[in-house]
């Protein structure tokens, strides 16, 4: 195998001497599987970035023929198998002729979900022969699966950016690799409205606040809830209809962030309309077909959110807006660090409590406006910190 990779590296400085370095990226997406608006946001937001400064773009999917919608023309695609020895022989050959090769961090590298240690193996050959490798703003649990932790310790050339001072605290505790301080890449995405469904529900929107109307955006998870007791959904749409019944001008946008098949929202948020829809059809609204884009811009017009997903929380933080968050995996308790805030997180066990989790919802719509001032005081040096991923 060393002799393989000798000989490539070999074969790509020649190829370098012979048509120079080009500022060639190949991009890589995590996703196996498309659908979740988390994915779409990360690669959508990394593939402009780097097209807006220059890079001659590839994109690496990690699934045959799946790949994740993005609003990006002109770049090349390739499609691999990482178990398959053909497909692994497409990536290098695109390695050949890439400068640097970046994946979208995410979740990928502490084991916690399927295809981790793939990709880890995949990001070292890139480096083994002579690529710059880069992993995009990632997260890194408390509790890490011991073979990727023993992957990432014996890794070389790799540069880290972690999303949140405390995954990189844990992940340079668990690794002893170092990671450099930045912030998720979707705060990089261009928000947009490019469906008549998304216009529609933003007419809607303006037409309630015409009339003073509270908007809240609401999410809910498959992956959260699937954890919970069943009686923990029926328990949040009576917190739900009781936030409405307090008064009339209250209005819900239920909006899933994830649509793939099991751990998805849109089951979910389907049945809660259709709870809500009975009493209160005029100041419910569901988004049906959501992409990371139109959810980023209906996000702006909400006065505060409920959140179980983290990048539908950073939807909402990236146009100003506030939100609820419901933890899970650690995710959340760095994301407040970057904007100094506190209290803006709650265990998913809460919504079980119809009372309890009303109380938190009255609470952070009381403090919903100050919090709105110091997230876009904030913003701004987030957004800097997520550009200082390709820096």
């Amino acid at each position: 195998m060393h002799m393989v990779v000798y000989a490539v590296r070999i074969i790509r400085k020649i190829y370098k001497l012979i048509f120079g370095y080009q500022d060639k990226v190949l991009l890589i997406s995590h996703a196996v599987v498309p659908g979740s608006m988390g994915d779409q946001a990360m690669l959508d937001a990394a593939a402009n970035y780097l097209k807006k400064e220059g890079f001659n773009l590839s994109i690496l999917y990690g699934h045959k023929e799946r790949e994740v919608d993005i609003r990006l023309s002109g770049a090349s695609k390739i499609f691999v198998l990482p178990k398959s020895f053909v497909n692994r022989a497409k990536y290098v050959h695109a390695l050949i002729s890439s400068d640097e090769a970046m994946i979208t961090g995410a979740d990928v590298i502490d084991g916690i979900y399927h295809g981790s240690s793939i990709w880890i193996d995949f990001l070292q050959l890139a480096s083994d022969i002579g690529v710059k490798v880069r992993v995009l703003g990632f997260s890194f649990s408390s509790y890490p699966v011991k073979k990727a932790v023993e992957q990432l310790k014996d890794c070389s050339n790799i540069q880290f950016m972690s999303r949140d001072i405390n995954s990189l605290r844990r992940f340079e505790s668990y690794t002893e690799q170092k990671a450099k301080l930045v912030a998720d890449v979707a705060f990089l995405l261009e928000p947009e409205l490019s469906t008549e469904e998304a216009v529609n529900i933003q007419d809607f929107i303006l037409k309630k606040k015409q009339e003073d109307a509270v908007v809240a955006g609401v999410n809910v998870s498959g992956h959260v809830f699937s954890k919970l007791d069943e009686s923990a959904l029926t328990a949040f749409i009576k917190t739900l209809n009781f936030w409405l019944e307090m008064d009339e001008k209250h209005c819900i946008i239920l909006v899933p962030h994830d649509v793939r098949d099991e751990i998805g929202d849109l089951e979910l948020l389907r049945k809660i309309y259709a709870a809500l829809e009975r009493r209160f059809s005029d100041r419910v609204k569901l988004l049906e077909f959501p992409t990371a884009w139109n959810v980023k811009a209906l996000a702006g017009n909400f006065d505060f959110a409920i959140s179980a997903r983290m990048h539908f929380t950073i939807a909402c933080m990236g146009m100003g807006v506030p939100a609820l968050s419901l933890v899970y995996q650690d995710k959340f308790e760095g994301l407040e660090e970057h904007f100094k805030l506190d209290n803006t997180t709650i265990e998913p066990t809460v919504v079980a409590n119809p009372e309890v989790f009303q109380e938190e919802i009255i609470s952070f719509q009381e403090k919903s406006f100050a919090l709105k001032n110091k997230i876009k005081n904030i913003l701004p040096s987030v957004i800097e910190l997520s550009k200082q991923n390709f820096r």
